[in-house]
This record gives C-alpha cells, sequence and structure tokens, in this order.
C-alpha cells in the first residue's frame, strides 16, 4: 500500500494547520498498519511530495512563483506529477521490498535545506 502524504504533515506553513495534521495522521497511520499488516506480508508507505507544478499550482503561483520555487530547490526545479509517480513506483515495487512503515519525502531537497541563507 502506497498512500499519498504531503511534507504539510511535516513542516507547516501558514493556512495549512487542518491540511497539515490530516497529513501527520495520515503519516501516523501509515506506520501504524505497517505494523498490524507486516505479519501478513503486506508493506505500507506513504509519499509525502513538496511543490508539484499541476495545472492548479501553475496558475496559482505563475511563471514567477515557478521560478522562485525552482531557486528554493536544491534540484534546480519545480516537481513533476512524473516525480511523484516515480516515488509511488518505487515503493510500491520489489526494489523497496523491505520498506515499511516509512515516508518518502520527494521535494527535490526543499526540506534538508537550512531555512536562512548564509552568504552573509
Amino acid at each position: 500500500m502506497v498512500f499519498v502524504a504531503s511534507v504539510s504533515g511535516i513542516s507547516s506553513a501558514p493556512r495549512h494547520a487542518a491540511y497539515g495534521a490530516a497529513k501527520a495522521a495520515l503519516m501516523s497511520w501509515v506506520r501504524s498498519l505497517a505494523v498490524e499488516l507486516g505479519p501478513k506480508g503486506i508493506r505500507v508507505n506513504a509519499v509525502a511530495p513538496g511543490v508539484v507544478w499541476t495545472p492548479r499550482i501553475s496558475q496559482y503561483l505563475g511563471e514567477k512563483g515557478r521560478e522562485g520555487q525552482s531557486r528554493n530547490a536544491p534540484l534546480g526545479r519545480v516537481a513533476l506529477p512524473e516525480d511523484i509517480a516515480s516515488g509511488i513506483l518505487f515503493l510500491a515495487s520489489d526494489l523497496a521490498g523491505y520498506v515499511t512503515g516509512q515516508t518518502l519525502v520527494v521535494d527535490g531537497g526543499v526540506g534538508v535545506k537550512f531555512p536562512y541563507p548564509m552568504n552573509l
């Protein structure tokens, strides 16, 4: 089983309290299900996307927003839906045969960056 969570369940953002709480609960549920279903050979994991360039996000952020998000990502671009699908495919595949109870963050490295500029 592979669920879709969000980085909002790991980090906070204005006006995302309810959404973030729901995604954090989903990630906790994934861990609980992994413990419960593991003895039956069922693996349970989640993918937590960051910003994904979809038509809705495109309308909301525009090209300027895309450029800003790309500059913020260590990999230098915003995720595409295919990037998230690849994470899901990995977790569903035999390559992740001994992975359960995990949340794979697919955010281009945004979440691991120190939040303040260091070029003082």
